[in-house]
């Protein structure tokens, strides 16, 4: 069973820092896991301005801005959740200089990273549209699961589960994280697939899931579910009006910041359009069919 015992939560103490900051300690408290809290800050620099330079304040004045505004992340909200057991999490901070999605892509590969835990603020412009957000490049680009935790989402436990089921998701290794995932949370799993008007084999999939599901002899109690949408985004978000999901699992490839610029993520349009935390896996070999 997968074990998580390091938690990163990555913040840019922005409109929904406490939110995510919140989400990610109490999923410490229930996984036992150790809650490291990392800003990660760059220089101020006006290319229109090159006397700003000598303005600008110093790398050991950014760094303890940087871990003044942790600390006071940290003490403001470690003793919001209801549970006393949230009272024994562990929690560290750090201040780390460089670009943020960089950065934390680049501390994915640590094997001792079990989670990235980023707040999603929505979309806020064209930039956002034709770039993505740091959030989105970081579940895009890491080598580690991320949570992307929305700014009205509201840690109530984990009951119901929404896993976005297709042939690119149906990888052994994601539905067993997925399955230990739910252990955790004693809950249950929808696995949903959408089906569109491009869909070639909407039943085929769904019965594949099952068998699969069957072949793992899982005492996790799920349901597999074909709906029709005329998108993907559009099939899961009704799908969360209609029953109480508390998290939605997604699986997508990794892809360079050229192929993110490009593609039509899934998981990039649910990440700007839900208040459904979202916990993004990665299954780069797509090209065999699950057995």
């Amino acid at each position: 069973m997968k074990t998580f015992k390091k938690i990163l939560l990555a913040t840019d103490f922005s409109d929904n820092a406490a939110t995510a900051y919140q989400y990610a300690y109490q999923l410490a408290a229930r996984l036992k896991a150790e809650l490291h809290v990392l800003n990660v800050y760059e220089i101020p620099i006006n290319p229109n301005n090159p006397q700003y330079l000598d303005l600008m304040p110093s790398i050991d004045d950014l760094e303890q801005v940087s871990k003044n505004r942790l600390s006071r992340l940290v003490n403001e909200n470690s003793h919001q959740g209801n549970t006393m057991v949230a009272s024994r999490v562990k929690v560290m901070t750090e201040a780390l200089i460089g670009f943020p999605a960089d950065r934390l892509i680049e501390l994915s590969k640590d094997p001792s990273v079990d989670l990235i835990v980023v707040g999603s603020a929505g979309e806020h412009g064209w930039v956002d549209r034709i770039f993505g957000s740091v959030a989105v490049q970081v579940a895009s680009e890491a080598f580690c699961p991320v949570l992307l935790v929305p700014k009205d989402a509201d840690y109530k436990g984990i009951h119901h589960l929404l896993y976005a089921s297709s042939f690119d998701s149906a990888a052994l290794k994601s539905i067993h994280l997925t399955l230990d995932w739910t252990k955790y949370f004693i809950g249950n799993i929808h696995f949903l697939h959408v089906n569109t008007p491009s869909e070639k084999h909407p039943r085929t999939e769904t019965l594949t899931f099952k068998k699969l599901l069957e072949g793992e002899k899982t005492k996790v109690p799920f349901t597999v579910e074909n709906i029709e949408a005329e998108t993907v985004p559009d099939g899961i978000r009704a799908y969360t009006e209609d029953n109480p999901i508390d998290m939605i699992i997604t699986v997508t490839r990794h892809r360079s910041f050229w192929e993110n610029m490009t593609h039509n993520s899934v998981t990039k349009a649910l990440a700007w359009n839900t208040h459904i935390p979202i916990m993004v896996l990665h299954s780069d070999d797509i090209s065999q069919p699950p057995v």
